[in-house]
């Protein structure tokens, strides 16, 4: 994926369970969570001297009501 300083993007994680839950991470970059945390769609902007960086969803939710499931996902992103 490829953005520029200022850009705003939305990323959606899909999550098939009941009582589903996603945890947003910015783990490198200039990147600031605008809306969305703890929700399946998060919407993010590239800030200033943003070159590279990661968003990371982290998501559960029960599966048969009883069993919770988690799972992970990441979107690596430059500005080229």
């Amino acid at each position: 994926m490829v953005a520029k300083p200022g850009d705003i993007f939305q990323y959606h994680y899909q999550i098939n369970f009941p009582d589903a839950h996603v945890s947003w991470q910015i783990f490198e970059g200039d990147i600031s969570i605008i809306s969305g945390q703890d929700t399946q769609t998060v919407t993010v902007q590239f800030g200033p001297t943003f070159t590279k960086g990661m968003v990371h969803a982290d998501g559960d939710g029960l599966k048969n009501g009883s069993t919770r499931l988690r799972c992970m996902d990441h979107v690596t992103i430059t500005s080229d």
